[in-house]
């Protein structure tokens, strides 16, 4: 079973009547599939996640948000590392997620980990501002 922590932008009823709760989430969304070069690569996009009664916990992490001078994106990483090679996506400025820890390179730079595609990924501190903490919602699937 995977964990993972989502802060929501806003969060409505089901309107299909599933009794879920409908939470809007930034979420790296795998879009260049079909491209005529297809890719793995996600983009930072908003979307809806059904979260069925009872399955979300509010726990305790940062809420942060993602920001790079002199761009529009801000680059995201497979692992803890700046090397291009681990990019597998990118988030627009202003993007939200919740970092539930840190780790620090080889080079002693901080990084945050974030959920982005289902997965743990990683940006840089220095593209973070830590808005809320504690912060987020918990969905244990």
């Amino acid at each position: 079973m995977s964990k993972f922590l989502y802060t929501y932008l806003s969060k409505t009823s089901d309107q299909a009547g599933t009794g879920a709760t409908m939470y809007q989430v930034w979420f790296g969304e795998t879009t260049h599939l079909h491209d005529s070069s297809p890719s793995y690569f996600a983009n930072g996009r908003t979307a809806w996640l059904a979260v069925p009664s009872g399955a979300g916990l509010d726990v305790v992490g940062n809420v942060v948000s993602l920001s790079q001078s002199g761009s529009t994106t801000v680059k995201v990483y497979g692992r803890p590392t700046g090397s291009d090679t681990y990019q597998i996506g990118d988030a627009p400025n202003g993007a939200l997620f919740v970092s539930g820890l840190t780790a620090t390179d080889d080079s002693n730079n901080l990084w945050y980990e974030i959920n982005y595609n289902h997965r743990q990924a990683w940006v840089p501190a220095t593209v973070v501002t830590v808005i809320k903490a504690p912060g987020g919602k918990y969905h244990p699937w």
